[in-house]
Order: C-alpha cells, then sequence, then structure tokens
C-alpha cells in the first residue's frame, strides 16, 4: 500500500481528503514540525501539503526536506489557496510535482494528481 503524508491544519479538510484517498494508507500532519516527526519515523511515497499553515508556511518544511538524501526526492502536491500566486517551475526544485487550488478542487483532481504523481 502506497503511505501518503498530509500535512493540513484544517480538520475539516484533512478528514475530505483522507476520504477521497480511502484506498492509500494517509497519515496527518497539522504542521512542519509534526510532518518531520512523522517522516523520521515513516517511510512515504508522496507528501500533500497546504502552502499556509497555522504554525507558519510549508516552505520550511520543504528546505528541510531538500537536505537530506532519503527525503530530497519525495513528490510534494501543494494543496492551496495561495495556487493562483505559486507557480510550478518555482517550487518545482523541491520536489513539488503539482500545485491544486483549492478554491476549485474536486475529488477527481486530487485523486488524478495523487495517481500521477506515485506513478512517476
Amino acid at each position: 500500500m502506497i503511505n501518503i503524508l498530509l500535512v493540513e491544519d484544517d480538520r475539516w479538510l484533512a478528514d475530505s481528503y483522507m476520504h477521497v484517498l480511502d484506498d492509500y494508507e494517509v497519515d496527518t500532519a497539522i504542521d512542519g514540525h509534526d510532518a518531520m516527526d512523522l517522516i523520521d519515523s515513516n517511510d512515504y511515497e508522496l507528501i500533500i501539503a497546504d502552502v499556509m499553515l497555522e504554525r507558519g508556511m510549508v516552505f520550511d518544511l520543504l528546505h528541510e526536506l531538500q537536505s537530506y538524501d532519503d527525503t530530497a526526492k519525495l513528490p510534494i502536491i501543494l494543496c492551496t489557496s495561495l495556487a493562483q500566486r505559486i507557480m510550478l517551475q518555482d517550487v518545482r526544485e523541491y520536489g513539488v510535482v503539482a500545485v491544486l487550488d483549492k478554491a476549485t478542487l474536486t475529488p477527481k483532481l486530487l485523486r488524478e494528481a495523487v495517481e500521477q504523481a506515485v506513478d512517476e
């Protein structure tokens, strides 16, 4: 089974995403610190993350992941209300494979992005 880490501080959204991805093994973290704790003790094939979290921005986590050989190549999907301002080419160096807009995100779009990310 494919293991996914979801970094989202909105519990309702996290539950919604987990429902859409119910055939994957999904762990959740509310911020970058919780995410790193989970990453240290689990093997994930994909990270789905919000950009603006209650305790900071996800970019600190992305930068941290790049500093370790075992996490530098993890594919990352950003689900954010800032999608109109974030160009994929600007964040691709962090392993970001998709930037999804929360305002227009559908279960189908999320699933397609996840399937494409884990197939690469």
